[in-house]
């Protein structure tokens, strides 16, 4: 496995000296969610709860997915059902230390395409994720609902390589400064000197005096899941396992930027080692 710095990069990987980037505690900490209603009643929004070892039924899981993906009319294209078909066809057994290191993570097929692939920690199976409208399914069902108060808990991380526009040129791009509440069109909201993107990526408050106040170990928690802020408007972060650090998704096709992003290539041999989820 190897981090893919460009989305286009295409790389040979040696598969005999992976780095074991994983934490045990982590990997053994498995979220408990609940469900409720958050706008739409028949629209539920997974809610985290107490985290511990937690052995819920995974098929259960699964068909709580599936019935969220319905309610997204979300159509699987031929070339998707290709893809997948093929994958379930050269599957080989699953590898569970694999899984364990790649659980969250965003997977490119480096002998291929470039296919990119989510490996869901609670489900463990690899989804494929063909473009803006697969990466949109994959938030909006694999989501997590989440307070604003423990969403700040947890650091923002910035990518710059992502074609995304930033107006004000602060440093953070406008989908960004929409989410945190600052003004897309004035680099320095809170007027004390220092430019949004300098005191967001230093740690401190673009809004208003002093730093945000982290929790490293909360973070780490969510390594891999995807966060939905119910008590705002949705928004949907992704938790890098890499950094501990939240990006964010305002819809699909900065979804699929950021995830491909942050991905590691993968090759043939390993990918397969993984088991595959649908959308369907």
């Amino acid at each position: 496995l190897q981090n893919i710095n460009s989305a286009e990069m295409v790389a040979k990987i040696d598969v005999d000296n992976i780095i074991d980037e994983s934490n045990e505690t982590n990997n053994s900490l498995v979220k408990k969610i609940t469900f409720e209603s958050v706008s739409d009643p028949d629209f539920v929004t997974p809610i985290a709860t107490d985290s511990g070892n937690v052995n819920d039924d995974l098929s259960d899981l699964e068909v709580k997915y599936r019935e969220r993906i319905k309610k997204l009319e979300y159509r699987i294209s031929q070339l998707e059902e290709k893809v997948i078909e093929q994958e379930k066809r050269l599957a080989v057994a699953v590898d569970n230390g694999l899984v364990n290191r790649v659980q969250g993570r965003i997977l490119l097929q480096v002998e291929e395409n470039g296919e990119a692939w989510y490996v869901d920690p609670d489900i463990r199976k690899k989804f494929y994720l063909k473009d803006g409208n697969s990466a949109y399914v994959a938030l909006n069902a694999f989501g997590l609902g989440i307070s604003n108060a423990n969403i700040s808990k947890i650091p923002i991380g910035i990518e710059d390589r992502a074609d995304i526009a930033d107006s004000d040129g602060d440093g953070l791009d406008d989908k960004l400064e929409e989410a945190l509440g600052t003004d897309i069109n004035n680099p320095d909201t809170d007027g004390d000197g220092y430019s949004d993107g300098v005191e967001v990526r230093n740690g401190f408050n673009p809004l208003g005096s002093g730093l945000i106040t982290t929790d490293g170990q909360f973070s780490s928690q969510f390594g891999g899941k995807i966060l939905l802020q119910v008590e705002s408007r949705g928004e949907a972060w992704y938790i890098n396992p890499e950094d501990g650090k939240r990006y964010y998704m305002k819809d699909g096709d900065q979804a699929y930027q950021i995830m491909r992003f942050l991905s590691l290539g993968v090759t043939n041999t390993d990918l397969r080692k993984i088991a595959v989820g649908e959308f369907e």
